[in-house]
């Protein structure tokens, strides 16, 4: 009845009220098959029969409090984590839809303890999905704290790859008969908005038939919806002929050995710099920059900003492969390009508008470059340039360029000529004047049209900055002179050497200034201070001589120079032997 006392389950002479000895319960259980009290549900079913219970009855292991723990057991999902024997520590976690799947160099020991061979995103949103990889230098020895990865692999779209501390570059030997870095890429074909990793670190043997490193963003079929950024700290490509040396000495690589391809616009690319790997000093001469750095190509059909903060070594910046050879092979426009170091062997080809370019420790390296001066006597030939194998420091082409600037890429310590003078501060001290060095060597900068404001502090050796020429046909053999132009303000505050500053004008026979040039429709304005060489080095142009030329001149453009005001007195300058006559 509802309510009422329950009875006892104890047997009766066991509920007694005399107070004897309890009698114990009897252990029935354990009298029948010992193992008939665990639950039905945690028998093992016998192999080769049905199951007794359906299989999704186990939800997660006895052991287990809970079916999340174990989510950092395996190689894939939101949080992936590992640690390499060098005891660096690594995690990649994805935010919003979609997960990761990450496989080793070494797969089939069960645990991520070695460098990455893929890490590939699945399900992910073009809009949603963010993918945060860090790097923990180790706790026992002494690490860079850096990661290396093999594979970047994408189908659908991700909004941001950021992965700390990771470095693209071969972590697992390809089979007998694959050339090396066969594997070796990142792939991302639904796009990226924003993408940044550490180094991508190339070292390719051509006598073992290696072949390039290829980043692809987008698939050529579909054009990008957004153009990506792209950071990056450096990208090291060194390119020998067999494993123990390499190019013979001055003879540059043009294959391109890492290809940075974006099936559309390009909105920023950032990085440190782009070099060969460093060599040991014992073994530089052997691994010369020329001879051995491999050509970085960034590819793409427009690109908004460009930034390198240090030294840019055989680099191209385009829309197609050759980059310089067809007019077609130019990006639509370019915004601004920012170089903090030296740029030597850089291509810029821009079959559109050029907002402004600048290089900040020149363009094309001086070092080498005869006449030597005294100064660089002894500089070794680790350090010599392009230029001083008699190949172009730098090409810029635009159809109109807005904005170039350039600096100079060394220092120039100058000692004054009277002996009185050598220890004006201290006795035993000699007194140095610093001023700019070279800023342009081997480099042309030109204008289909027209340039705006041309700002160079240095010298220029063997150099044009040349308006209303098209490069494309000079280099099919045809006049390249042939488009009205202007360069609206320039200004150089450095010599001329072997260089010349031109607007729309034909040097008949290769020589500019003597006598038969013939000056189409050009005008040039700005002022130079500076003077005027003749050393008998060609120009980037394949031309001989130097100097200022335009059929209108404004301003302080020598040759030929007229009379101009220098500390309140009149100066004027004949020809190229530079006599001052002051009046």
């Amino acid at each position: 009845m509802l309510g009422s006392k329950r009875r006892s389950d104890r047997p009766a002479h066991a509920r007694r009220s005399r107070q004897d000895v309890e009698s114990l319960e009897t252990r029935q259980l354990l009298a029948s098959d010992p193992f008939s009290f665990y639950h039905a549900a945690l028998w093992p079913p016998a192999i080769g029969h049905a199951s007794a219970f359906p299989t999704n009855d186990i939800v997660h292991p006895v052991w287990s409090d809970k079916p999340a723990s174990c989510v950092n057991l395996n190689n894939e999902g939101k949080f992936v984590s590992g640690k390499n024997r060098q005891g660096n520590e690594w995690s990649i976690t994805v935010h919003g839809p979609g997960y990761v799947i990450v496989t080793d160099a070494t797969p089939n020991d069960g645990v991520l303890d070695d460098d990455l061979d893929t890490i590939q995103i699945v399900n992910s949103d073009p809009n949603k999905t963010r993918v945060v990889g860090q790097v923990i230098a180790s706790a026992r020895v002494q690490t860079d704290g850096t990661l290396l990865f093999q594979k970047l692999i994408a189908v659908n779209g991700v909004n941001s790859i950021v992965l700390n501390g990771f470095t693209l570059t071969q972590t697992v030997q390809p089979p007998t008969g694959t050339p090396n870095y066969t594997n070796t890429l990142i792939n991302l074909q639904g796009g990226v908005h924003y993408l940044s990793f550490h180094n991508i670190v190339g070292t390719f043997d051509v006598a073992n038939g290696d072949v390039p490193i290829n980043i692809n963003i987008g698939n050529p079929t579909t054009p990008l919806k957004v153009a990506p950024t792209i950071r990056l700290d450096s990208i090291f490509n060194t390119v020998t002929t067999n494993a123990s040396q390499a190019q013979p000495l001055g003879v540059p690589v043009t294959k391109p050995w890492i290809n940075i391809l974006v099936n559309g616009e390009l909105k920023d690319l950032s990085y440190i710099s782009s070099t060969a790997l460093p060599v040991i000093a014992g073994r530089q001469i052997q691994y010369t920059p020329v001879s051995t750095t491999g050509r970085t190509a960034v590819r793409a059909t427009a690109i908004g900003h460009i930034k390198v903060a240090g030294t840019a070594r055989n680099t191209s910046f385009a829309r197609g492969e050759p980059p310089v050879r067809s007019a077609f092979a130019g990006l639509k426009k370019l915004g601004t390009a920012k170089f903090g170091g030296n740029a030597d062997g850089v291509a810029i080809n821009v079959n559109g508008p050029i907002d402004r370019v600048t290089f900040n420790r020149g363009l094309g390296n001086p070092n080498g470059v005869t006449p030597i001066p005294p100064a660089k006597l002894g500089t070794p030939v680790s350090e010599y340039g392009y230029p001083a194998y008699n190949l172009l420091g730098g090409v810029v082409i635009g159809n109109v360029i807005h904005n170039f600037a350039a600096g100079p890429a060394d220092v120039i310590q100058q000692t004054p000529q009277d002996p009185d003078y050598m220890q004006l501060q201290r006795t035993n001290s000699t007194y140095y004047v610093s001023r700019p060095g070279t800023a342009l060597t081997s480099a042309a900068i030109v204008s289909a049209t027209d340039f705006g404001h041309v700002s160079v502090i240095g010298n220029s050796i063997g150099s044009e900055i040349k308006a209303g020429f098209y490069y494309q046909a000079y280099l099919s053999g045809l006049e390249g002179t042939r488009a009205k132009s202007k360069i609206t303000k320039l200004d150089q505050k450095g010599d001329l050497i072997d260089s010349v500053n031109s607007s729309t004008y034909r040097p008949v026979d290769g020589i500019y200034g003597n006598g038969n040039d013939q000056a189409g429709n050009g005008k040039l304005t700005g002022n130079q201070a500076g003077n005027i060489f003749v050393n008998g080095r060609q120009t980037a142009l394949k031309n001989l001589g130097t100097g200022n030329y335009a059929k209108k001149k404004n301003g302080y453009l020598p040759p030929p120079e007229g009379p101009r005001r220098l500390h309140g007195s009149a100066v004027m300058r004949l020809g190229f032997d530079h006599t001052d006559i002051k009046n």
